[in-house]
């Protein structure tokens, strides 16, 4: 899966006629191969009870590895979402990370994994504008390191279409602490300049909760 398909899977433990998959049951198998296949962000619910309750453990540490949730009373699963959705705006949102450096933005990916978030990473700028021409990408929120390898932060802002400068950018760098080159950031269509540290993530996170449209439920 390079993209998301969908926000929420429920899993049946009890899919079908019984078979034999080894230490799992079907249902447990379809949480094992979605995980496998990068099932990236969003959570993934179990419901029934088939299973013991060691093989339960197990597939509660994995998906807790994943920044999944597993449980299987779908009517308290359903409830915690819902209180959730309310009070999390940031749940279920899209953020694309740009960042030549993983050991640089792994506590802020981290992070938003924990806070209900998936995200996309892109090694440096070329990549990201190769996906978003290619129409492959989409986000409700991006971050920008302005060091990359070929185009900088900024070149990538400048040359993103002017409808994709709608939803929250953040230039997530230690060169903007210079004022210079925050006004140019800021000029060409990035919210906010957010210098890189141990602990800015918090910083990130605390601006994208307050300008990324919270989720609308719609009763239809």
């Amino acid at each position: 899966m390079n993209d998301r398909q969908f926000d929420l899977l429920f899993v049946d433990g009890k899919l079908g006629d019984k078979e034999d998959f080894g230490q799992h049951s079907s249902g447990k198998r379809v949480i094992a191969d979605v995980l496998a296949a990068g099932f990236d962000g969003c959570t993934i619910f179990y419901t029934g009870d088939n299973g013991t309750d060691d093989d339960n453990k197990a597939f509660r540490t994995l998906c807790k590895s994943n920044h999944k949730t597993f449980q299987t009373d779908v009517v308290q699963i359903w409830n915690d979402f819902l209180v959730q959705l309310a009070s999390n705006p940031l749940l279920q949102k899209r953020v694309v990370v740009v960042d030549d450096t993983n050991s640089s933005v792994f506590a802020l990916v981290r992070n938003l994994e924990k806070n209900g978030v998936a995200v996309r990473q892109f090694m440096d700028g070329n990549s990201f504008l190769e996906a978003v021409l290619s129409g492959s990408v989409s986000w409700d929120a991006l971050v920008l390191d302005y060091t990359m390898p070929g185009k900088s932060g900024l070149a990538v802002l400048e040359e993103l279409p002017a409808h994709m400068c709608t939803a929250p950018i953040i230039m997530y760098s230690t060169e903007v602490y210079k004022t210079s080159l925050q006004q140019k950031c800021l000029d060409a269509g990035a919210l906010e300049c957010v210098s890189k540290t141990a602990t800015s993530w918090r910083e990130v996170i605390t601006i994208l909760k307050q300008n990324v449209s919270p989720h609308r439920i719609d009763a239809r």
